[in-house]
């Protein structure tokens, strides 16, 4: 039971960091989409004398403005700058949660039993943050983010006191062990929720150089 919550507890942290990157880049692209409609609606700026020497560039410009002012509503930028948000912000304080009980499970100062119950209190709330404000929402998952991501989750947990090694695929749903066989009704419909989480899941990442307590360069 202790490897299982050790892999929910990496793969929620990167899911934490996956959000978190999601968040800036729609955050970023909406900085971008502000200032040219800003720019191509400025009478001030249309007025410029340079435009008479590059006057298609000008209307370029416009033409641009006035396709993006008809599908920006049809966009998930906006939307995801709001719900990443709110998201991050109570998966956050959930993870905290969940890493501060790490310690007493790593020394065995809990029994299975107990991280048993508390690995199933902590899954279904997970899950259900993420398909109430996800909903039908899916990120991009490029591979250079997924990378860089698994790299940082790894640095991270080598922080960790009584820390282990991440696991390639750490989603609960994907290490069923002997004891999750056998549970009721009741837990099989809670991996039912895990299953619908619409985020990547964290991948392998190669042995990293460390220095002095095991922090990577």
């Amino acid at each position: 039971m202790k490897n299982q919550y050790w892999n929910f507890l990496t793969q929620c942290h990167f899911e934490v960091l996956f959000i978190e990157a999601h968040k800036n880049r729609s955050l970023r692209l909406q900085r971008a989409m502000n200032i040219f409609i800003a720019v191509a609606s400025s009478g001030g700026i249309a007025a410029w004398a340079i435009w008479e020497d590059l006057w298609i560039l000008w209307v370029l410009i416009l033409a641009a403005f006035q396709v993006l002012t008809v599908i920006r509503p049809q966009l998930p930028t906006d939307k995801r700058v709001e719900t990443l948000g709110k998201l991050g912000a109570v998966l956050s304080i959930q993870y905290l949660s969940m890493e501060q009980h790490w310690l007493a499970i790593s020394n065995g100062t809990l029994t299975d039993a107990e991280v048993h119950k508390m690995y199933y209190e902590f899954l279904p709330a997970w899950n259900n943050a993420k398909a109430e404000l996800l909903k039908s929402d899916v990120l991009p998952e490029p591979k250079t983010l997924i990378d860089q991501l698994a790299l940082e989750n790894e640095e991270h947990f080598r922080t960790l006191p009584n820390s282990m090694s991440i696991p390639k695929r750490s989603m609960p749903e994907k290490a069923v062990d002997n004891d999750m066989k056998s549970m009721p009704k009741r837990v099989d419909d809670e991996k039912a929720i895990s299953t619908k989480s619409g985020l990547p899941l964290q991948p392998s990442v190669p042995p990293m150089p460390t220095t002095g307590a095991g922090i990577p360069k």
